[in-house]
């Protein structure tokens, strides 16, 4: 049932990322990130904001899956428009903030920049120009 009482809505529903949950999940992701990829880990990542010039010596990890593995590629895109359904029917915290899937924004801009063009400092303009005259 819909709802946009919070208290409502944590009731036998999905807590945020925390507790035990996002304890392990966290663990997870330093394991895959740092501790397989032989970067730092845990409490030998150095803090950028205590120590800006140390190394952090950060690990990365890509987990790639094959779709195709599945089953037929329509149950997944049906499932994948249904999702994306779902989240931007979610009534928004701000009537004038939208729920917005990752990179929305991001491709709007883009459509919006090849549809106008892109916005730029007179500044940067001339110095685009200054440099280019010198190739």
């Amino acid at each position: 049932m819909p709802t946009t009482d919070p208290a409502a809505a944590l009731k036998g529903f999905l807590q945020p990322v925390g507790g035990y949950k996002g304890y392990g999940l966290s663990l997870a992701v330093d394991a895959l990130a740092g501790i397989l990829s032989g970067a730092a880990y845990l409490t030998h990542v150095s803090s950028w904001v205590d120590a800006p010039e140390s190394l952090q010596d950060l690990g990365h990890v890509f987990v790639l899956i094959d779709t195709s593995k599945l089953g037929q590629p329509d149950w997944l895109a049906e499932r994948m428009q249904d999702a994306a359904r779902i989240l931007r029917g979610t009534p928004a915290r701000e009537a004038d903030r939208p729920v917005l899937l990752p990179g929305e924004r991001e491709l709007a801009a883009l459509f919006a920049a090849k549809r106008n063009g892109v916005a730029l400092d007179q500044d940067v303009a001339r110095l685009i120009v200054k440099i280019l005259d010198g190739l």
